[in-house]
C-alpha cells in the first residue's frame, strides 16, 4: 500500500502512535535526509525506477525501514501492470497482490 508522508502521519501515526518511531528513517529514505540516519545510501533518498522503500512492522513489534532493489526491471513492471490492469477504461482501478497465498 502506498501513502504520502502526510497520509502516513494522518492516518496510521494518528492510531499507533509507535509508527512514528520510524518517521524520520522513512521520510530520510523518501526524500533523502541530512539528519542522523545510519545508512549511507538512504541519506541520498531513492531512485523510484530502481528502488522501493518499505516499512516493515514484525508480529514481536520490531519496526525496521529499508531500501530495496526493485524486481524485475521497472519497464518490466510497467508492462505486467498494463497485462494484469489494462489501460483503466475497462479495469476495476485496482490491482490486489495477495502475497499471503503464494
Amino acid at each position: 500500500h502506498y501513502l504520502t508522508l502526510g497520509e502516513y502521519d494522518s492516518e496510521l501515526c494518528r492510531d499507533d502512535f509507535e509508527l512514528a518511531c520510524v518517521r524520520d528513517s522513512l521520510k530520510g529514505a523518501v526524500e533523502g535526509s541530512d539528519t542522523n540516519v545510519n545508512d549511507d545510501d538512504i541519506r541520498k533518498g531513492y531512485d523510484e525506477r530502481k528502488e522501493v522503500v518499505m516499512l516493515m512492522r514484525y508480529r514481536c513489534g520490531h519496526l525496521a525501514v529499508g531500501v530495496a532493489p526493485l524486481a524485475p526491471d521497472y519497464n518490466v513492471c510497467k508492462s505486467l501492470g498494463r497485462d494484469y490492469f489494462g489501460s483503466g477504461e475497462n479495469g476495476s482501478g485496482a490491482l490486489q497482490l495477495n502475497l499471503d497465498d503464494l
